[in-house]
């Protein structure tokens, strides 16, 4: 935070749970609010938030603004359950240990619940849905909605494509097969006409002969 506010001009200390924002006097800058998110480190001791995902092998629980790296790139393939969370799945339930929570509250999965069906986000645009200008907005069912019905849109329109590809791929099947067939029927009655006028030339030539032959000995 004091790397962060340097440059306007503030002073951050901390005693044990306090933050204090010290102004230099200047003018050009003012604190009109301040907004943190929170991450639950803990299945239990703070709050209904829990920690239900870490970091792959490392263990890490996500937050996103880890120190030297962007968390965020490639948590799809690294994402995996809080083991800690499987060896204790009562602490789906139970998040308060010093004042302890009672069988069947219902705070925590209602709190799970709302998360994915009330709270509303905006989401990054890398996933093809919206741009980065104006990126979609709204809860993570609306947003599973969104992305399986961009992808089935995508799949029908490569099906039709595909079907289209397979009548026209058909169809000049056909006419090659039709251009390369040998009809027999066709073939034989060429072979009979040529057959006839073999015969007719041949019965010609047989006259022909026969003529020079009389003038010959004539």
């Amino acid at each position: 935070m004091q790397a962060a506010l340097t440059a306007a001009g503030f002073t951050v200390s901390n005693t044990v749970s306090v933050f204090s924002f010290v102004d230099d006097g200047g003018t050009t800058s003012t604190i009109i609010g301040l907004d943190a998110i929170v991450t639950a480190t803990g299945l239990t001791g703070e709050g209904e938030a829990l920690p239900f995902f870490i970091d792959g092998l490392s263990g890490e629980i996500y937050t996103d603004v880890l120190e030297g790296r962007d968390q965020k790139v490639g948590y799809a393939g690294r994402i995996s359950v809080n083991p800690d969370l499987l060896s204790d799945i009562s602490r789906l339930v139970i998040f308060d240990t010093a004042t302890p929570t009672e069988d069947g509250d219902s705070t925590r999965p209602l709190a799970m619940l709302n998360a994915l069906t009330q709270s509303s986000f905006d989401f990054d645009s890398a996933a093809g849905v919206e741009t980065s200008t104006a990126p979609f907005s709204g809860t993570i069912t609306d947003y599973l909605s969104e992305v399986i019905g961009r992808q089935s849109a995508k799949a029908a329109n490569l099906e039709s494509a595909r079907s289209g590809q397979e009548v026209v791929t058909n169809n000049l099947k056909d006419r090659l097969d039709d251009s390369s067939a040998v009809n027999m029927d066709e073939e034989l009655a060429r072979l009979i006409q040529l057959q006839n006028a073999y015969t007719s030339n041949a019965r010609v030539m047989t006259a022909v002969r026969e003529l020079f032959d009389v003038l010959m000995n004539a």
